[in-house]
């Protein structure tokens, strides 16, 4: 009983840290770019802001499943269901956010930003990876598993995709 009660201490606290971690760079992606801006001085670019707002959007998503996983610990509560219809909602919207910069970058392509443009691509680059780690794939290992992981590209379902998963496959059931 207190080996159970320890890993589900353990399990809160690794659940509380990734969302507060997940929520606190969503924002401080967002300060330091503004802050970089008044610093130097740098005019606003639309090319550099879009994927650290896309990123930061993904971010928050993913700490507010990590909250709704501690909740489930803490109240011993259920509510995949509705949790895997939400996401599967956000997992969509992000597609479309993630398109649309490809747009910003084709009307924006012409302007003399080289340093932005390399770094707007950088961060858009970053969000399509946080989306693939949320939606599809895990991809947050220790550092020698995962590039074991990497060499026999084996990588798990990321959680939310097990859940989306799962939530599909209950609905398919009540549809036959």
């Amino acid at each position: 009983m207190a080996l159970k009660q320890n890993r589900k201490q353990k399990l809160k606290k690794e659940l509380k840290q990734l969302a507060v971690l997940e929520a606190y760079n969503a924002v401080a992606f967002i300060a330091l770019y503004f802050f970089w801006i008044w610093q130097f001085q740098e005019r606003f670019s639309l090319i550099a802001f879009y994927p650290i707002l896309l990123c930061s959007i993904i971010l928050l998503q993913g700490a507010a499943y990590w909250k709704i996983c501690l909740e489930r610990v803490k109240e011993k509560k259920n509510r995949g269901e509705k949790t895997a219809r939400i996401f599967s909602c956000f997992r969509w919207l992000d597609i479309f956010l993630l398109l649309i910069y490809l747009v910003i970058l084709g009307l924006q392509w012409q302007e003399p930003q080289s340093g932005w443009l390399i770094f707007g691509i950088g961060m858009y680059v970053f969000a399509i990876i946080e989306y693939f780690n949320y939606y599809f794939i895990r991809l947050s290992y220790p550092v020698v598993p995962f590039f074991r992981r990497l060499a026999q590209l084996d990588f798990g379902k990321s959680q939310i995709a097990k859940e989306i998963q799962d939530y599909r496959r209950g609905l398919a059931r009540k549809i036959k």
